[in-house]
């Protein structure tokens, strides 16, 4: 298949989109993960977060012990997503 602008942004974009979602999972991660039935992570994983983006920094707010990289990297990747959708 001939790859072309638009199959090359749709691939940008999922990428972005499953970066974040690695990342917020990273979040949410405690140490009773191991005992969690299916329904209780499907549970977990509709927890709300508030991202502050930007391009060079972030954070997500309200989230004690979350690693800097983490607050960092997930202003900044919700930010590009945010660029990428606008083009």
């Amino acid at each position: 298949m001939e790859r072309n602008w638009f199959t090359q942004g749709v691939d940008r974009v999922l990428g972005i989109a499953y970066d974040l979602r690695q990342r917020l999972r990273r979040v949410l991660v405690t140490e009773k993960d191991g005992t969690l039935t299916k329904e209780e992570w499907a549970q977990r994983e509709r927890v709300s977060f508030v991202i502050k983006v930007s391009e060079t920094e972030g954070k997500i707010q309200d989230r004690d012990g979350v690693n800097e990289y983490d607050h960092l990297t997930a202003g900044k990747t919700a930010w590009s997503w945010g660029m990428i959708s606008r083009t």
